[in-house]
């Protein structure tokens, strides 16, 4: 591609940065153009032109800055204003904000809910099958409940089986949900949300057949699809019920026509924001849950929230989109958090399944074609894009 347009919109500090990438070196007749609206920008070049739509309304004067250098240049960068008041902005159509945005929580889905393979089609949960739908707590949601009822402020440590004499529980209390001794349990017709993945009883579920054996498996064994076996989940042993991949499935409340499903991508970027939510780090080592080898990624997330648009993007059809900018590396020893470690920034693990942890391998790699050759680097680490869920595709009426 003879000319290589990149525009990135952070949103933190309100900036837009255009950067052009040219196989020969710019000259008076190279030349950019804003549309009338100044939602789009073109530049042309040795007879070559290349147009990609802005992620937000510039401002009117944002045309005089585009001038190129007066020097010649291959490289060429700049920062445009925005416009003050942008009703009918990209920005508005991206509809970003602050949250991370996950579909499908407990107050999207009703009783009438099925669940199919996101691949096939294939009914894995009958309508009505689930009646009811939760959305589970944080992660570390055990734990925290078996500190705060084992080591309660103000009040002497002391463990229930050391008590001769326990005070009875009141049925108020045996109706709680959780407690120090509580532990997850997939139940009949219920089904329980967390970000990646639906906990559902076995017996509400059909079409679904277990791959291998715990002893083959350093996670749980797997689930597939018993109609085309593509991959849909793993068996949770503890919790006596499966674990549903969100990618893995589609959702519907109707026929075929109205399913909905998501791809792999922003579902992966809603686990790292969890991850960054709930544990206050950026770092992050991730490893292939289904063996227990030494390989995997590292990740540092550079930035949570951004929209981006490239002329390699906009050739097939596709408009700006939200994203994070994340530095990785191959991980050959995720025992060794060396690199990672410092005063100022700690690491987190998070285990993925290996068809996850390939795809956000593939993802990274292939998205530094969307950069620009220069900021394909940074150090000794490689930068790549993940692409995040907007509201748009949160907002499931059609699943209401």
């Amino acid at each position: 591609m003879a000319i290589h347009l990149y525009c990135e919109y952070l949103l933190n500090i309100r900036a837009i940065t255009i950067t052009a990438s040219l196989s020969t070196l710019s000259d008076q007749e190279t030349k950019f153009t804003l549309s009338s609206d100044r939602t789009s920008l073109t530049l042309a070049h040795d007879d070559d032109i290349a147009t990609i739509a802005l992620p937000t309304v510039v401002a009117a004067n944002a045309a005089a800055s585009l001038a190129p250098p007066a020097a010649p240049s291959k490289q060429l960068s700049f920062r445009l204003q925005l416009q003050e008041i942008e009703p009918d902005s990209l920005q508005d159509r991206v509809s970003v904000g602050n949250d991370n945005l996950v579909p499908w929580s407990a107050s999207t889905l009703r009783p009438g809910t099925s669940i199919h393979c996101a691949r096939c089609e294939t009914v894995l949960a009958e309508k009505h099958s689930i009646t009811q739908w939760k959305d589970l707590p944080s992660e570390g949601w055990a734990e925290m409940m078996e500190f705060w009822h084992c080591h309660k402020p103000d009040i002497k440590h002391e463990h229930a089986h050391q008590d001769p004499h326990p005070i009875p529980r009141t049925p108020l209390q045996s109706k709680k949900g959780y407690g120090a001794t509580s532990k997850l349990q997939a139940l009949r017709g219920q089904g329980f949300i967390d970000t990646a993945h639906f906990l559902v009883h076995p017996d509400d579920c059909r079409n679904v057949e277990i791959v291998g054996t715990e002893a083959e498996s350093y996670h749980s064994p797997g689930l597939a699809c018993s109609a085309c076996h593509t991959p849909i989940g793993f068996l949770d042993v503890n919790a006596t019920g499966y674990r549903l991949y969100k990618w893995g499935i589609a959702l519907s409340n109707g026929g075929p026509s109205s399913l909905v499903s998501f791809g792999m991508e922003e579902w992966i970027a809603a686990q790292i924001l969890t991850g960054i939510e709930q544990q206050v780090v950026r770092k992050f080592v991730i490893r292939d849950s289904n063996h227990d080898n030494k390989t995997g990624l590292r990740l540092w997330v550079f930035t949570t929230d951004l929209i981006y648009s490239s002329s390699v993007q906009a050739a097939k059809g596709k408009y700006p989109t939200r994203a994070m900018k994340i530095l990785w590396q191959y991980n050959e020893r995720p025992d060794n958090f060396d690199a990672l470690n410092s005063k100022t920034l700690a690491f987190e693990e998070i285990d993925m399944p290996n068809q996850v942890l390939v795809h956000l391998q593939d993802t990274l790699r292939d998205s530094a074609l969307l950069l620009p050759e220069s900021a394909r680097n940074f150090q000794e680490w490689h930068v790549g894009l993940i692409a995040r869920f907007k509201e748009t595709e949160t907002n499931q009426e059609s699943l209401r």
